[in-house]
């Protein structure tokens, strides 16, 4: 039956049980007072209370047992079903861990440096009359901070052309040396540059920078674009102080 199989019901059936033996023991003790008063109840009656008391004691002891039985059964079913729970919770995390390594580990931005290569443009204010290919003399692209270089990328020749209105271009393309100490380094450690250095070799010392940009390129995935700002240069030194926007998408 499914009522002999619900705890609840049994709770329900005990404490009937329970009342209804309470009454009895009531019942009894008036009956006693009857007889003792009144001499009119027979001994028979009284026997029947009290085994009709008895009975229901004994039936209430069944159905307190089998309560306990059936509380304890879905305990133990409740503690399996938890413990299968975390199971399955820790086997979710560990696949979820596990994807998320998978992720970090194809994620561009989360790479080793492996190659880096730039182009970088600078015009001056020049009325020089040039168009020329500097082999042998080129430049170099550096991610500075005060304590020191983080990476250089650099070409063995750059060019210098006359753009007109007293304008000349000077361009190179520049690319990390293997031996560089930034080799296999995460990418997201150039977030601590402060600044960009450019220097070409052939440009005459302390020029006017009209404008230029440099696109850095790392491991042909992730790239970095930087506006060279108008400036007087500090000797053959041109600086590009304002960095952090461009580095920001790096992790």
């Amino acid at each position: 039956m499914d009522f002999w199989n619900d705890p609840s019901c049994l709770n329900s059936l005990s404490n009937y049980i329970q009342w209804a033996a309470i009454a009895l023991v009531f019942l009894g003790g008036t009956l006693q007072l009857v007889l003792y008063y009144r001499r009119q109840v027979g001994v028979l009656g009284f026997i029947v209370l009290v085994f009709l008391g008895g009975a229901l004691q004994l039936v209430k002891y069944t159905v307190d047992s089998r309560e306990k039985v059936l509380n304890a059964a879905l305990e133990t079913k409740r503690q399996k079903e938890i413990s299968a729970l975390k199971s399955e919770a820790a086997e979710l995390r560990a696949k979820a861990a596990d994807l998320q390594s998978k992720t970090e580990r194809l994620d561009p931005l989360r790479q080793p440096i492996r190659a880096v290569s730039a182009t970088v443009e600078v015009t001056i204010a020049s009325a020089e009359n040039i168009n020329d290919h500097y082999m042998g003399s080129g430049n170099y692209l550096a991610f500075k901070k005060k304590l020191g270089t983080l990476l250089i990328v650099s070409s063995v020749d750059c060019f210098e052309i006359q753009q007109g209105n007293n304008q000349v271009l000077h361009r190179s393309t520049l690319r990390l040396d293997e031996t560089s100490p930034a080799m296999g380094k995460p990418i997201g450690f150039l977030k601590q540059a402060e600044y960009l250095q450019i220097a070409f070799a052939p440009m005459k010392t302390k020029q006017k920078v009209l404008s230029g940009r440099a696109v850095v390129i790392i491991n042909n995935a992730v790239q970095l674009n930087f506006v060279v700002p108008a400036q007087d240069m500090d000797k053959n030194l041109i600086f590009v102080r304002n960095i952090k926007s461009p580095l920001s998408v790096l992790k």
